[in-house]
């Protein structure tokens, strides 16, 4: 008990540091939300207050305060770069927290891994105040664009805490959140295809279209279109946005502007009863509440996010099915319809919370991958007319490829089979041999013979990672596995 009120009064340290890795003053000169120079001098305050209160003086590596307190922003602009922009602050201070302040285990377990994850998250949450506008023209989409990727680090250092407080159901329910996070910005950055709902097309109408559209009358600019029902759904360009003469003209995706349509509280035609005050069209509200529900339908939850996934090219089935498989892997921590006590913490362990390493590992590669992922569609965003340019991205992409490659044991979607899968897959197949009964046994293949279009894809990520660190050699076959990180609890987990 008394451990836990330690690791309370250090976890209201973490929140403090929040407060000031949030306070961060934008980058001088840029069109951003008016934020007071005096906010960020409090937030320090209240890390003295802290240190002073934990006898933790200076743990936190506090540089000099950036500004005096009498200077406005107009005079911030003749002084220099802001906190924000001087690389590597927030991370640095996140690690330095951590090992000052929490004895976790896995900043020894870790050693490469969770730093790269807090540099990640740092290297997303700058990309706003990194924005270096082209012909002293400032597109506000990129500025929307690098606030969601800032959102998206808000909730991946969350799951870092979480894990790092041995909270792991937590973590990888806020890691769910940002993989459809991840996924959806994808499409709000880039996606070129927008999908149009038409209603009530009897059998008449629909043949008349489909000749229409054959002999080139109508419908030129459909790119594909289905009919179930009396619905069709209509695939068509994204939205061109409006120049003025002479100017090259750009596709907007329709995700973009859902960020302001769609109403997530707004609720159901059903429910705007409920919500009527006296001066509003409960007929109006209802249209409005249909409109709202046919905007997450067909955009946002999460069969429509893998069908524009899809008509936008930005995935396969193959990489779909993949992507579920963690879906649902993390769903679980999402709702509470299943035991997870012993995937979290493994089997008979009746000190929980506590700290497990697999749990760790995985919450921290979950975080890199999104992360990377996350930071390489907003480059191919910026990429794009109207182009913007990122400051120090040479820095970030050799760390985003880095990472990548450390990570790619996980096999998530955009790496290659481990040998481990490859090893998993060769004895799958002899024992399929077997299974076949020609008496002949089992026919072992050469696991790196097997090309990665063969090898099948796992269902359970966790029970994967602890196996990759034990090894292990199949008797019937004679084809083993030897892990490069063996642990002798993994036998056991």
């Amino acid at each position: 008990m008394l451990a836990r009120s330690f690791q309370l009064q250090d976890a209201l340290g973490v929140l403090e540091l929040d407060r000031v890795l949030d306070a961060a003053p934008e980058e001088p000169g840029s069109r951003t939300r008016a934020q007071p120079i005096d906010g960020h001098q409090a937030a320090w305050r209240d890390i003295d207050n802290v240190e002073r209160a934990t006898g933790a003086a200076g743990v936190l590596r506090r540089p000099p305060p950036h500004l005096p307190r009498d200077l406005t922003s107009r005079d911030a602009q003749q002084i220099g770069p802001p906190p924000s922009a001087q690389g590597g602050m927030i991370a640095a201070q996140l690690l330095a927290f951590l090992e000052a302040h929490v004895s976790w285990p896995g900043i020894n377990d870790f050693p490469t891994l969770l730093p790269d994850a807090c540099h990640l998250i740092e290297d997303l949450q700058t990309l706003s105040a990194r924005l270096e506008h082209r012909n002293d023209t400032q597109h506000w989409q990129h500025t929307v664009c690098a606030d969601r990727a800032k959102g998206l680090a808000l909730y991946l250092r969350a799951a870092v805490l979480s894990a790092t407080a041995d909270a792991y159901g937590p973590a990888f329910g806020t890691l769910r959140t940002c993989l459809e996070h991840v996924l959806v910005d994808h499409l709000v950055f880039s996606g070129e295809r927008l999908i149009r709902i038409a209603e009530n097309v009897d059998d008449a109408t629909w043949s008349e279209w489909q000749r229409q559209r054959a002999a080139g009358e109508r419908f030129a600019d459909v790119v594909d279109w289905t009919r179930k029902g009396r619905t069709v759904e209509i695939v068509t360009p994204g939205i061109q946005a409006a120049q003025a003469a002479g100017e090259d003209s750009y596709t907007m995706s329709p995700h973009y502007f859902l960020l302001e349509q769609y109403h997530p509280y707004l609720g159901p035609p059903s429910a705007q009863d409920l919500f009527d005050d006296g001066l509003s069209d409960p007929e109006q509200l209802r249209t409005r509440a249909k409109q709202n529900d046919m905007l997450y339908r067909t955009y946002l939850s999460w069969s429509s996010i893998k069908k524009n996934l899809l008509i936008n090219r930005f995935a396969d089935d193959v990489t779909i099915k993949r992507i579920e498989v963690h879906y649902r892997f993390l769903s679980a921590f999402t709702h509470p319809l299943s035991h997870v006590t012993d995937i979290l913490y493994g089997r008979n362990n009746f000190n929980v919370p506590s700290y497990n390493h697999y749990s760790a590992e995985l919450a921290l590669l979950y975080v890199a991958a999104f992360a990377v992922q996350e930071l390489r569609n907003f480059y191919d965003f910026t990429q794009r007319h109207p182009a913007v340019d990122i400051a120090d991205w040479a820095t970030t992409r050799d760390r985003c490829d880095r990472v990548w490659d450390e990570i790619s044991y996980l096999w998530y979607p955009g790496h290659r089979p481990h040998d481990y899968d490859r090893v998993h897959e060769a004895n799958k197949q002899s024992f399929a041999g077997v299974r076949a009964g020609d008496g002949a046994g089992p026919r072992p293949r050469d696991p790196h013979s097997i090309s990665d279009d063969e090898v099948s894809y796992y269902s359970d990520p966790m029970k994967r990672l602890v196996k990759m660190h034990t090894s292990f050699q199949e008797l019937t076959t004679g084809i083993g596995f030897q892990s490069p990180w063996p642990r002798e609890d993994a036998r056991f987990r």
